[in-house]
């Protein structure tokens, strides 16, 4: 592990930086809960219902899923990420 690793890691241990997960998938950790919910209404406006099912390809850390599994009919929300590590972390946090 290079120098630069290490620091980057014990910023994130000491909450000097975001995490990881935040800043991957949407490319800054501020705008995470504002693209996830922008998301979610966005799917919402266009007529989605409680009964709709939904297929999320690219899920990540489930930044929008994470609002569509609370307002979705249990079993109709199914997320797809290569990323499980994402997966795992969004469902940790």
């Amino acid at each position: 592990m290079s120098f630069r690793t290490f620091k980057r890691r014990l910023k994130r241990r000491l909450g000097l930086l975001p995490p990881k997960y935040k800043s991957f998938v949407v490319g800054s950790a501020e705008n995470y809960e504002s693209m996830g919910r922008s998301q979610f209404e966005m799917l919402r406006f266009w007529g989605l219902r409680e009964d709709h099912y939904l297929l999320d390809i690219g899920c990540g850390s489930l930044s929008g899923g994470r609002f569509a599994i609370r307002f979705l009919a249990p079993g109709h929300y199914c997320g797809i990420e290569p990323e499980q590590w994402l997966i795992d972390e969004g469902i940790r946090h």
